[in-house]
């Protein structure tokens, strides 16, 4: 297990668009614990298990005014698909009653296929998924500035069983 704390806040912004922000590395198994703050209206998120190249992966959107998370699994269609190119399935849904408007204390989990996050010291999404498995983590911003503070990263080995033998003993 090797752990990072970053003590300096972060600002991520992307005036008009999309944009990913990710860590160097790849990650399989990990936690990581952050405050976002919506500097201006927009859209964030977090993503996790990307590929860099394909841009396929888990990714959570977060409305921080009204208190929705959303966790989604996106992918690419086989080629020459056309509208279907762009495949994405919603996993699970989550809502807070945030404290502050546009700020969020969070923690997420991806562990073997256990994914989970956390808004405060509640668990709001707790599921297993087997769909990705590694890739890079990071945070998206649409058309927003956000600010991620107190962000500590831990790295975690990958379980020793697998989720056939965890189900059947």
């Amino acid at each position: 297990m090797s752990s990072v704390s970053i003590d300096d806040p972060i600002e991520l912004k992307c005036q008009a668009g999309f944009q990913m922000f990710a860590f160097e590395g790849s990650f399989g198994c990990f936690r990581m614990e952050a405050t976002l703050e919506l500097l201006e209206e927009g859209k964030t998120g977090i993503i996790f298990r990307l590929d860099r190249r394909t841009h396929d992966g888990y990714f959570i959107s977060l409305d921080l005014f009204k208190g929705v998370a959303q966790l989604r699994a996106w992918g690419s269609g086989p080629d020459g698909s056309g509208e279907d190119m762009m495949q994405f399935k919603t996993l699970q849904a989550g809502y807070w009653a945030p404290e502050q408007r546009g700020r969020v204390d969070l923690r997420v989990i991806a562990y073997g296929s256990y994914l989970e996050l956390a808004v405060g010291d509640r668990v709001l999404l707790s599921l297993a998924d087997q769909t990705f498995q590694q890739g890079s983590l990071g945070f998206y911003v649409e058309s927003t500035r956000v600010r991620v503070s107190d962000l500590s990263l831990e790295h975690f080995e990958s379980p020793v069983q697998s989720d056939e033998q965890l189900a059947n003993g």
